[in-house]
């Protein structure tokens, strides 16, 4: 299954990206919040402004908050 993805940011001026993506077995927010990473490493102190799936489904909140997470535990054994 494929969804469409659109995310609406900021730099130093608005920007509106929009892509399809296979969903794999992820949740939709899972794939909005890596192609955001993406975005973020790309792009000059980029601000979230708005994730939405499929026309019609907003993400936003559900996206910053994974980006608020903390990484997870470094689990090496050395």
């Amino acid at each position: 299954m494929q969804i469409t993805i659109t995310i609406d940011y900021h730099t130093n001026q608005s920007i509106s990206m929009s892509g399809t993506f296979p969903l794999r077995g992820r949740k939709p927010e899972k794939v909005a919040f890596e192609w955001w990473k993406e975005i973020k490493r790309d792009s000059f102190n980029p601000v979230l402004e708005k994730v939405i799936i499929n026309g019609d489904r907003d993400v936003t909140e559900l996206v910053k908050t994974l980006d608020k997470a903390p990484p997870p535990p470094d689990n090496l054994p050395f």
